[in-house]
């Protein structure tokens, strides 16, 4: 059944008369959905590596409350100050997940689709932009 459904999604993908937009939310979709599962086994893990530098033993991320202040002392005075957002995620994950470190892979794992989409959309409009019609300024006589 699952294979009858994947197989008219992709035939359907593959028809001209399909919006691009569909294509698109398509493509996005089996991208998120293929970096959630390639990413969620690390939901369990402890911190690790240079996690205690920055999360664990980092007295600056630790917020009681939300204020500028509190996020620019965050992204500014934490050991790796040459991260500002990194530490500032932090902090937020501090603010509201504690030291749990399934909050902080979670948010990783969001802010790698994120980037995994928007990778996506560049490629595509780059590719775009490189189709045949838009080198009609090679056939013009000046470039014969």
């Amino acid at each position: 059944m699952n294979q009858l459904i994947a197989t008219r999604l992709f035939a359907d993908l593959s028809n001209p008369a399909v919006k691009p937009f569909m294509r698109a939310a398509a493509v996005v979709l089996i991208l998120a959905g293929a970096l959630f599962l390639l990413y969620r086994p690390t939901l369990k893990y402890p911190f690790v590596f240079d996690d205690g530098h920055n999360i664990v033993n980092n007295p600056h991320i630790r917020m009681d409350e939300i204020s500028l202040e509190n996020l620019k002392k965050a992204g500014f005075k934490s050991p790796s100050s040459n991260r500002p957002l990194a530490n500032i995620s932090f902090a937020l994950n501090y603010y509201f997940q504690g030291y749990n470190p399934a909050g902080y892979r979670l948010v990783n794992i969001l802010l790698h689709i994120l980037t995994g989409i928007f990778i996506y959309f560049l490629v595509r409009m780059t590719l775009n932009t490189l189709s045949p019609d838009s080198a009609t300024w090679a056939k013009t006589p000046g470039f014969r």
